[in-house]
Order: C-alpha cells, then structure tokens, then sequence
C-alpha cells in the first residue's frame, strides 16, 4: 500500500509540475556580473560539441538578462603543435564561440575576439603535452556600466553654481498714478537675494518728479519703497532660459512725496531678465482702494556676486 502510495505521490507531482510550465529560477539564483565561462574543445578541433555549446547558451543568457555591453572572447591552445598552428587554432575556435553567441541573440559588435594560441597557458605544461583546461575560449561577461550623468544635468548644475546669490539693479523708473491721473518719472535702485535658485527676496528705492496731475494736485519730488518675493521661472537651467529668465511675485511698502498722496501699497508684480537687465511692471494697491492703484515700471541693469 505504501508503495502505491508513494508511485500515486509521485505522479500528481509529474502533473502537476507540466500544468504549470517550467520552473522559474529565482532571481536571486541568476548569475551575477561580471561572469566567466569556459568552452572546451577537443584535441586539434575549432567544432561545438554538445557540452560546449551549453556552456555558450548560459554565457548568451548571462549577457541578454544582465543588459551587458560586451563578451570578451580569448580563445588557447595546448601545446601539441607548433606556435603557428595554435595560434590559429586558437582564433578558429574564438570565432566558433562567437558565431555561437550571436546566435543565441548576442550582437555580433557585443562580441570581442582575442586569439593567443599557446602563449597564455591556463594550466602551464612543456612542449607537446595535450592539456584539455588549455583547449579552451575564456568567455568573460562583463558587469553593465553605470550611466554617466546626462551633459545637460552637469551643464545645468554648473550654471546654478555660477549665478550671483545677490544682485543689484539700477534704471530709470516710470509709473502712473490713477488717483491723481499723474506720472511719476526718475530712477530706481534694487536688491535681491536668492534663498534658492527659484525664489528670491528683495527691495526697491524709487526716487522720481511727478507732473501732469489733475487740479488740486502739485508737482514734486516723491519716493517709493517696497519689498518683494518672485519665483524665477528657469534659473539655473542651461540653455535659452539662463538668458531669458521670467518671474512672478507680490511687493509691498508704501509711496510718498510731493504732490502725491502718501500712502501704503501692495501688489503683484511680473517681469524678465534677459543678458543681466531686468524689466519689471508692478500694480501698487494703496490701502484707500483698487481705483486709486499705481502702475509701475522699471528697467533696470543687474549687476551680482
């Protein structure tokens, strides 16, 4: 009874091992990188036989799942015939190896040949002694190559090291002033500072005279100070964006002066810098109300560190 027990056992193992196809090695079994294998060859021969081309399907294997870039190939001789003769001996047999593994789906420009005949004995021997370990093609996969980083990226990286943390402007300023139907016309000076590549904080000191006000209004000297935050759109990046380079933000501080009214103002702010100058347009909200904002302008050349 045990007997058929086990016959019994034995057979639904059978089964059931063909229903589900064939075993799966586990990756951890897979042969890592880099590897060598060995393809003998018998006595005077450059011919496949059954074990060697095993021994080239693994080594085809090993290069197709490992996503390597080659297979060296050096094919040996013994030493039972002359110089000459292993040498060639030793490249025919290379060659068989690599037609092998190009069949086996190797790319053939994968595959590199070297032929040394009995010059570089595996096992060392005199003259004239038939040594199978040195009738053989030393088959080494190397291990893949790790990527090199993207020229861009490193590109990319070296301007951000360059460009200034701090930078400074200079220009003229020009705004218009909708509660008194004014414009304001002088120069401005600017500070930035870089938290990262991205955004950055600062402020700016506008100096101007004001004129063509409605009645009631004078013409005068006036100033105006605000702090800012702007996102950089593309600083630090190669290419067209490290010349041309937008940014968004919001300002606030206030204006004051003759023949204007003081007064505290915020806002957003869009501008451009292009080959170091700066142009920027602000919409000032003074704290009276959205129909008494300022439209302001500057143009200015930075200069950083």
């Amino acid at each position: 009874m045990k007997t058929i027990f086990a016959g019994v056992s034995a057979l639904a193992l059978v089964v059931t091992s063909s229903a589900l196809g064939p075993a799966v090695v586990p990756a951890a079994q897979a042969q890592s990188l880099p590897a060598t294998y060995t393809v003998e060859f018998a006595l005077g021969s450059a011919a496949l036989d059954a074990t060697a081309e095993a021994t080239v399907a693994e080594a085809a294997a090993a290069f197709l799942a490992g996503g390597s870039p080659r297979i060296d190939l050096v094919g040996h001789a013994d030493t039972t015939g002359s110089s000459a003769f292993n040498l060639q001996l030793s490249e025919e047999r290379a060659l068989s190896v690599r037609d092998a593994l190009v069949a086996e789906g190797v790319p053939a420009d994968a595959v590199t040949l070297e032929a040394v005949g009995d010059t570089q004995l595996i096992v060392p021997t005199p003259p004239g002694v038939a040594e199978q370990a040195n009738r053989v093609v030393v088959a080494e996969v190397t291990a893949p190559e790790e990527p090199e980083p993207a020229p861009m990226a490193e590109v990319e990286e070296e301007v951000s090291r360059l460009l200034p943390a701090i930078t400074f402007g200079i220009g003229p300023f020009f705004a218009h002033d909708t509660e008194s139907d004014g414009n304001w016309v002088g120069g401005n000076l600017t500070g930035n500072y870089f938290l990262t590549d991205s955004i950055s904080v600062g402020g700016e000191q506008a100096a101007f005279y004001t004129f063509g006000q409605n009645s009631g209004y004078s013409e005068g000297v006036g100033g105006r100070s605000v702090a800012s935050v702007d996102y950089h759109l593309g600083r630090g990046s190669a290419g067209f964006l490290s010349r041309f380079t937008p940014y968004v933000g919001a300002n606030v501080g206030g204006v004051y002066g003759r023949g204007l009214k003081d007064s505290f103002v915020y806002g957003p702010e869009i501008g451009f810098r292009v080959w170091g100058v700066d142009a920027k347009v602000a919409y000032d909200i003074r704290d009276s109300g959205l129909d008494e904002s300022i439209i302001a302008a500057t143009l200015g050349w930075k200069f950083g560190f």
